[in-house]
């Protein structure tokens, strides 16, 4: 009898503290992101009244830990690329009035024909203009290519092909444009420095990092033009795709390896 009160007395106080359990934990206000649970049984040996502490089927919970960093990129590449209009017009050079009985000079102001240099090669329409706000410096690689279905006939090679050519000195491109009617000189692509070879960049051989500059070297033009003869008969009395200009961006391969500066 004395043992079957004891019993009760050991129920009771589990089942006391089993109540002050619930309660605290029904206060909780815990957001989980996941659950599982687990269930087992362990062994109750009857004969000796005991329970082993074996498990009948051990197992694992197991759940994802995830991370993620912010900051600490070294370099950061952030160019930008303006261009104008890039419209351009060729005049046949003097037409018959036959009102005046005169030849009269058309667009070109020449006699013999050409680009309409005045209104189109102006440093406007035709300028392209680079501009790089990375940390670290970048060549622009610039290139032409003719409509392959235009009427430009994209695989003349004769020296009256029309081509495009770039010049950083767009007062140097208009003069060859309006001198040269037909394309007798070297088409070259052009390639654009950007933040490269200042002082500010270098802080030992061949190791350089650009900073802010207030003298805008990070800032760059290039200037292009349609050069060459169309051929007579091409009907392009109103603007229309001839062709396309590439710029290939690329980090500065002159540099070898780079410090930045630690804020």
């Amino acid at each position: 009898m004395k043992r079957t009160i004891m019993k009760r007395k050991v129920l009771a106080v589990a089942l006391s503290l089993a109540m002050v359990m619930t309660c605290a934990l029904s206060l909780s206000t815990t957001v989980f992101a996941g659950t599982q649970t687990y269930s087992d049984t362990g062994i109750y040996n009857s004969s000796t009244g005991t329970a082993s502490q074996e498990l009948t089927n051990p197992n694992t919970v197991n759940f994802d830990v995830q991370a993620k960093t912010t900051g600490g990129g070294d370099i950061v590449y952030s160019v930008k690329v303006d261009w104008g209009a890039m419209k351009f017009e060729y005049d046949y050079g003097s037409t018959w009035d036959p009102s005046t009985h005169t030849y009269a000079t058309g667009s070109s102001g020449k006699q013999g024909g050409g680009w309409n240099v005045d209104a189109y090669v102006d440093g406007t329409n035709n300028k392209i203009t680079i501009t790089n706000d990375s940390n670290f410096p970048v060549k622009a690689d610039f290139s032409y290519a003719n409509d392959p279905t235009n009427v430009f006939n994209a695989d003349d090679t004769t020296a009256t092909a029309v081509k495009g050519m770039f010049n950083e000195d767009n007062d140097t491109l208009a003069n060859t444009v309006t001198t040269n009617t037909a394309n007798t000189q070297s088409i070259t692509n052009p390639t654009m420095h950007l933040n490269t070879y200042k002082d500010n960049l270098a802080i030992g051989t061949r190791y350089y990092y650009y900073t802010n500059n207030p003298t805008g070297e990070y800032v760059d033009d290039m200037y292009f033009s349609l050069i060459g003869v169309p051929d007579r008969g091409l009907g392009l009395t109103a603007m229309q795709k001839v062709g396309s200009i590439t710029v290939t961006i690329t980090p500065e391969d002159v540099v070898s390896s780079a410090t930045i500066p630690q804020p």
